[in-house]
C-alpha cells in the first residue's frame, strides 16, 4: 500500500541525499541486471534448450518467467508488481536486443529518476517537507 511506501521505503531513502540515491540507483540497476539478465536468463535458457525445448520457446518462456520473478521481488504494492513485471520484461527485451550494458544503464536511469520523483513529490511520514526558497 502507499502507506507502507510512505512509512517504510521513503524514510529510508530521504536521508541518503543525491549521492546516496545515485549510488543506490547504480547498485540496483547494475546488480539486478547482472543477476536477472546476465546470469538467470542465459542459465535458464541454456538449461531449457539443453533438455530439448525449442530455442524460440525457451527464450519467450525465460523472458516471461524472469519478468514475473523480477516483479514479485519488487512487489511493494500489488499495482507495483504489475509495473515491475512490465519493466522487467522491457529490460529483458533490451538485454536480448542491445546487450547487458544498455539494460543496466536504462535500469539505473529509471531507478534514479523514480527515486528522485518519489522523494520530491510524496509526503514522507516523520519528515517535514521543505519548500525551496521559503523563509522560516
Amino acid at each position: 500500500s502507499s502507506r507502507h511506501l510512505q512509512s517504510g521505503v521513503l524514510p529510508s531513502l530521504a536521508p541518503l541525499g543525491l549521492p546516496g540515491v545515485m549510488a543506490l540507483s547504480l547498485g540496483a540497476g547494475v546488480g539486478e541486471e547482472a543477476f536477472f539478465r546476465g546470469f538467470l536468463m542465459p542459465f535458464a535458457d541454456g538449461t531449457l534448450t539443453n533438455i530439448g525445448v525449442p530455442e524460440q520457446l525457451a527464450s519467450v518462456g525465460v523472458l516471461t518467467a524472469t519478468s514475473v520473478f523480477f516483479g514479485a521481488l519488487h512487489a511493494i504494492t500489488p499495482a507495483y508488481f504489475y509495473w515491475a513485471t512490465g519493466a522487467g520484461f522491457l529490460f529483458g527485451l533490451e538485454y536480448l536486443n542491445e546487450g547487458l550494458g544498455t539494460a543496466a544503464f536504462t535500469h539505473t536511469m529509471y531507478d534514479f529518476l523514480a527515486f528522485g520523483f518519489i522523494l520530491i513529490s510524496w509526503p514522507i511520514e516523520g519528515y517535514e517537507k521543505e519548500t525551496p526558497f521559503s523563509s522560516k
